[in-house]
């Protein structure tokens, strides 16, 4: 049960020719402003990370280490009235130290909006990313959302490599941060999540520490 619950924290998300793959940097190539040269979001596309969950209790004294593989596959797509393409993203897990089959865990889907990539949850829309990739470039989060703006940006870019951070603050009792790493062709090859408590000595105390890395894909 407790492993079925935090899965619903993961801030999922998340080209190969025709192939499967061990996950490999991509090579370099010209710009292109295109999403799918940096999110190859294709139908039938699925993508693979291994990831380990740390959560933190200080109550109880206890530290609890999931190890974890996380899979999103792109189910479904369509083109709506206005032109934009959606694409439909579900998420499947299993533990890594057992057998058991994939469990799915929820869906969503990416709109294509021009050079903007969207992301629906069930009541909520994310602007994701935009295009081209492009360092210190940022955007509001929440744009089509009446959440609070939230600034969101690309950081330490180049032609291969794009950190996009989607929250990065702190207090003196709290920190979080939610960052992807996308790799040209790849996608999103690394994830990095931390929602922290910290005591006034800047200990941390309890929370969630997310790390996922990306082990496998396939793009037809």
């Amino acid at each position: 049960m407790k492993f079925r619950i935090w899965l619903w924290l993961v801030p999922a998300l998340i080209g190969a020719c025709n192939r499967t793959e061990e996950w490999m940097p991509a090579s370099n190539r010209a710009s292109d402003a295109h999403y799918e040269q940096w999110m190859p979001l294709k139908k039938g596309a699925y993508f693979i990370w291994q990831g380990d969950s740390v959560i933190l209790n200080s109550f109880f004294g206890t530290i609890d280490t999931v190890p974890y593989f996380h899979k999103m596959e792109i189910a479904d797509t369509f083109t709506n009235q206005e032109d934009r393409l959606h694409l439909t993203a579900y998420h499947y897990y299993r533990r890594a130290d057992t057998s058991a089959p994939w469990q799915e865990a929820y869906a969503e889907t990416f709109v294509v909006d021009s050079n903007r990539l969207l992301l629906q949850r069930p009541g909520q829309t994310l602007l994701f990313a935009v295009f081209p990739v492009q360092d210190r470039a940022e955007w509001d989060l929440y744009l089509y959302d009446p959440h609070p703006s939230t600034r969101a940006y690309y950081q330490q870019s180049d032609s291969l490599h794009a950190w996009l951070i989607h929250r990065a603050d702190s207090t003196a009792i709290d920190y979080y941060r939610t960052a992807y790493l996308l790799t040209r062709d790849s996608g999103i090859t690394r994830l990095i999540y931390d929602s922290l408590e910290i005591n006034l000595n800047g200990d941390t105390i309890d929370g969630l520490r997310i790390r996922e890395r990306l082990t496998q894909l396939y793009v037809p």
